[in-house]
């Protein structure tokens, strides 16, 4: 895990596989920190990855079950997804405006959440399509 940390350039970040399980580490030193300081929480949240960190300081899930769960998540997003792809969060364009991009780049598209903003992701179709969004 140090190595992915340590080097200043390191394309393996950029890789869906590790980025998940070093953002988890990152929440869990951060938690772990607070905690040694005496600092604790009333309530926990999380959206996505996120939730992981949330379950770990809620107690409701142990740090071992969350990166196991997290590293096997990042290993299936990369072999659904393999590099080149990704996801970016569309805000303050029409859905149908959207949906005609993507239609136009034959982008795939997932809406990952009712109450959020529409989700692109993919692989170069996705790029065009998340270019022609901005």
């Amino acid at each position: 895990m140090w190595q992915l940390f340590a080097l200043k350039k390191n394309d393996k970040l950029n890789i869906t596989e590790y980025t998940q399980i070093c953002m988890l580490t990152t929440e869990a030193a951060i938690y772990t920190a607070l905690q040694a300081a005496g600092i604790g929480c009333d309530v926990t949240a999380g959206l996505s990855l996120g939730e992981y960190g949330a379950l770990i300081a809620s107690g409701a899930m142990t740090m071992r079950d969350a990166f196991a769960v997290v590293r096997k998540r990042g290993i299936y997003m990369e072999q659904a997804y393999p590099v080149g792809g990704g996801m970016s969060a569309i805000l303050g364009l029409d859905a149908e405006k959207i949906a005609a991009i993507c239609e136009e780049t034959a982008a795939k598209t997932n809406k990952s959440c009712f109450h959020c903003k529409l989700q692109l992701s993919g692989t170069d179709r996705y790029h065009r399509s998340s270019r022609c969004c901005r």
